[in-house]
């Protein structure tokens, strides 16, 4: 199982998770339903990590009253000479 990256509704106790991050910013954009506000992404490996945590942030995804969605990686999560 590969990793997968998860964000939940703010108002229910509903989950999308997906294979990739932008695959939640298009989730997102195509929800009305989903409210405009910051969504936690999360990643949630195939195994337990060494530290005993299930899942750890990715970053922030957030989707703006017009429907627009900007994803944005925890400085700590990049990879050293990546933008």
């Amino acid at each position: 199982m590969p990793t997968a990256f998860r964000v939940k509704h703010p108002q229910s106790h509903e989950i999308a998770q997906l294979a990739i991050p932008e695959k939640i910013q298009d989730f997102l954009r195509a929800h009305a339903d989903w409210p405009p506000g910051t969504y936690e992404v999360l990643e949630v490996p195939p195994v337990l990590l060494l530290d005993g945590f299930l899942n750890r942030r990715w970053g922030v995804a957030t989707k703006r009253l017009d429907g627009a969605v900007f994803l944005e990686q925890d400085p700590s999560r990049r990879i050293r000479g990546r933008r």
